[in-house]
């Protein structure tokens, strides 16, 4: 996909007509933002007032602004969302979250005390260990209903998990030995929040791997 960092003209004259609502204005200037660049955003209202047209009726007198102007004016800079493709959710038939790659550290803290280890990947499996007895994940949801989880995992030392959502017990999770494999327990919409949610594992036992 190529950027382009400046907008034709048919894309001006959009963007000069969205220009006169207020709360589209941040919008509008990140569509046309080059990668990096931040740009402070005028706000309409803030150039000075044109003239009434010759032979125009009579116009009602604005009021006087406050002093120093528009209270934001010079607060709202570009923000260039394809360059934070990181922090999008990624939304799969539910909410996705890729172990094995950075896209899960938006929901570990960055892996930082959620017990969770870092990234690894043998053969054409990429994972992270659960290093502790007890591993983290917080997630968004919009409304309180019931949820299906479905987790692909290899037992290496537990047995079982015990899962916790919002520090309200789950159903126990047995974990098949063997290869990886896909687990799925279901959770009630009483446990459920809307907002962020906070998932634990509590796991049976753990094992050493060589440290």
């Amino acid at each position: 996909m190529k950027r382009i960092g400046t907008c034709d003209s048919e894309r001006r004259e959009a963007i000069r007509l969205l220009a006169g609502i207020p709360l589209l204005g941040g919008a509008v200037a990140a569509a046309c933002s080059s990668k990096g660049e931040r740009k402070v955003v005028e706000l309409p209202g803030q150039g000075p007032a044109a003239a009434p047209a010759p032979g125009a009726g009579p116009v009602a007198t604005a009021a006087a602004p406050a002093p120093g102007g528009v209270p934001w004016a010079g607060k709202f800079s570009t923000y260039d969302l394809a360059d934070r493709l990181g922090f999008a959710s990624l939304r799969r038939e539910g909410l996705w979250i890729d172990f094995g790659t950075t896209d899960s550290f938006k929901y570990t803290l960055g892996s930082w005390k959620s017990g969770w280890g870092r990234n690894v990947e043998r053969g054409e499996v990429r994972h992270a260990n659960a290093v502790t007895t007890t591993s983290r994940v917080f997630f968004p949801w919009e409304s309180s209903e019931d949820l299906l989880v479905r987790m692909r995992v290899k037992r290496v030392g537990a047995e079982y998990a015990s899962p916790y959502l919002n520090d309200k017990s789950t159903t126990r999770v047995d974990l098949p030995s063997g290869d990886w494999a896909v687990v799925s327990w279901r959770i009630g919409a009483d446990k459920v929040k809307a907002g962020e949610n906070h998932l634990m594992f509590r796991w049976s036992a753990t094992q050493d791997l060589g440290g």
